[in-house]
């Protein structure tokens, strides 16, 4: 199953009865299908994906934050959505390596969490829903070449290491690829 569809991490689910696990399984099943169609719509319309809406990216020393950021994998297959997420970069690359961050499609938590009652228990149970469309990534390349973007991901920003912090190259913005 690709990294952008629904999942259930079953032995990490606490509660009695498995109300919750036959909650959250319907749940997944639900989400799954959403998600199927949301790959199909997006391959019907484009051939290769990127920035539908540029948002704004911002870098200050090793904090990179993007906000309203709406893009496409880059395989046409996931729509992939930053709100406002800041990114502190690692501080392990090498002076003039050359590095990416990009918006990757991997179901992410939101909060508030969904609450509910067990009617045979009375216990009150409550979990985080898997509907985040996207989270930022970073990937190192080396001191001559820009990485690849990854496979489920839609690219951000190109920046290269120095001495102190990173220099922000380039934001990437090359629209999608409709299919006619």
């Amino acid at each position: 199953m690709p990294t952008y569809k629904p999942y259930t991490e079953i032995s990490s689910l606490p509660g009695s009865g498995g109300v919750r696990r036959i909650k959250e399984y319907h749940l997944d099943r639900h989400a799954e299908a959403l998600a199927n169609q949301l790959e199909a719509l997006c391959r019907f319309l484009f051939s290769a994906g990127g920035i539908a809406e540029a948002g704004t990216v911002t870098l200050t020393g090793f904090d990179l934050q993007v906000q309203n950021r709406l893009g496409l994998t880059l395989d046409g297959l996931a729509p992939v959505q930053i709100i406002d997420e800041t990114l502190t970069l690692p501080s392990t690359p090498a002076t003039g390596t050359k590095c990416r961050v990009v918006m990757a499609a991997f179901p992410q938590l939101a909060s508030p969490a969904d609450s509910y009652t067990d009617p045979s228990t009375s216990e009150m149970v409550s979990q985080p829903m898997s509907v985040g469309l996207g989270g930022l990534l970073f990937v190192e390349g080396d001191t001559t070449n820009y990485p690849a973007i990854p496979n489920g991901a839609a690219p951000v920003a190109q920046l290269t290491r120095t001495s102190t912090d990173y220099t922000l190259d380039l934001i990437e913005n090359t629209p999608p690829t409709f299919r006619w």
